[in-house]
């Protein structure tokens, strides 16, 4: 029977140096520099993730505000009469009219 590296030279070459035991070693010394990294890039990149989403809160509730503040009164405004009685500028009305205006918001 043949041996491997006689019919297939060139595939045991490479095999051999892929699997090489320094780069292995290499590896395992900068493991803890690695993950360090890793975990620098993470964190990083959860500060900018949470900026971005504080940023978008932030416009979200400004354009909220603008919203209310541009909406048009709810309760329509009192008549002119009304104002005019509770005020005691009107000379049209009487005493009870004005009272009664004032009193019922009629």
């Amino acid at each position: 029977m043949a041996t491997m590296s006689t019919i297939l030279p060139e595939v045991v070459v490479p095999v051999t140096t892929i699997m090489n035991s320094s780069t292995l070693s290499v590896i395992q010394s900068n493991l803890g520099l690695i993950i360090t990294l890793l975990i620098i890039l993470l964190t990083f990149g959860g500060t900018i993730l949470l900026w971005k989403l504080r940023l978008i809160r932030r416009a979200r509730q400004n354009r909220r505000a603008n919203d209310e503040m541009n909406r048009q009164p709810e309760a329509p405004l009192p008549p002119l009469r009304r104002v005019a009685a509770c005020m005691n500028i009107s000379d049209q009305l009487s005493e009870e009219d004005k009272r009664d205006l004032c009193k019922n918001g009629r």
